[in-house]
């Protein structure tokens, strides 16, 4: 797996594609089958249908759990902590499910081996504060799915704080409530989610680079597992993504998510146009 860093300002994008996704009808996923996660919104689903086929895990050779979501035809968002910068083999796994009776797992779409990723600079190892905000990454696969991808918001909206509007999808892997099974790969849904705080960051990393960028703290109910996962809603049909877990909490305020900072989408939409 290759690795490609981007320095701020050197990236030119076409500002239309930074909001194009693939706009098949959107809609709840079925959830008649799911079970909830102790008194939380949060439930462990299984839909392959469009969006929720967008999200995936990503599995790491030698450990290591993660989750993300298509972006691009090839193009995985998730959050940079996940990645495994030493460029060890890692895989996405779109809407990947496992039966735990059976413990068997199933990959509707295949498995897809990442075999670049593109950042905007390293980071180091907290994700908290303004290291989180910066904790985002896009992956490229050695092949299509073809399960469609997600368009992202093109900058942060204020009008968003304190509204119960988005969604999160992501791969708990705690043996918090029973997940803990084979592989751990049951993907939670949550719903209602709403954005507390928006804090903007001009982050410096331990190369002495800066990187502006901005972080949600949000209401999110999440674990470890579900690092990477899409903070989204659904505009006109289509899933527009406006960040990544980076921190997991379980309380109000708790969660912070790397968010649509232009740089963000700067970064997504290069990788569209060059990737």
């Amino acid at each position: 797996m290759q690795i490609h860093s981007m320095k701020d300002g050197l990236i030119q994008v076409d500002e239309a594609s930074l909001h194009a996704g693939d706009n098949a009808p959107g809609g709840m996923p079925d959830v008649s089958s799911a079970s909830l996660i102790g008194g939380e919104s949060r439930r462990i689903f299984h839909d392959q249908g469009y969006p929720w086929a967008l999200n995936g895990k990503i599995y790491t050779v030698g450990g290591g759990e993660g989750s993300g979501i298509m972006i691009g035809r090839n193009l995985v968002l998730t959050a940079l902590h996940c990645v495994d910068r030493s460029g060890g083999k890692q895989y996405f796994v779109p809407a990947c499910y496992v039966d735990p009776p059976a413990g068997s797992l199933a990959e509707p779409f295949g498995r897809y081996e990442v075999v670049n990723f593109y950042r905007w600079m390293d980071i180091g190892n907290t994700h908290h504060s303004d290291e989180g905000a910066a904790d985002y990454a896009v992956l490229k696969l050695a092949g299509e799915p073809n399960v469609g991808w997600a368009g992202t918001h093109g900058q942060v909206d204020r009008g968003w704080l304190n509204r119960k509007m988005w969604y999160h999808v992501g791969y708990p892997v705690n043996d918090h409530y029973g997940l803990k099974d084979h592989k751990n790969g049951r993907p939670s849904f949550e719903m209602d989610i709403a954005i507390k705080d928006i804090v903007d960051y001009d982050y410096v990393n331990p190369e002495n680079l800066h990187l502006a960028c901005t972080k949600f703290f949000t209401t999110a109910d999440c674990e470890g597992g579900q690092s990477g996962g899409a903070l989204f809603n659904i505009v006109d049909n289509a899933v527009m993504v406006a960040g990544v877990l980076s921190q997991e909490g379980a309380t109000d305020t708790d969660s912070g998510f790397a968010a649509c900072h232009p740089n963000l989408s700067k970064l997504v939409a290069w990788c569209r146009q060059n990737a």
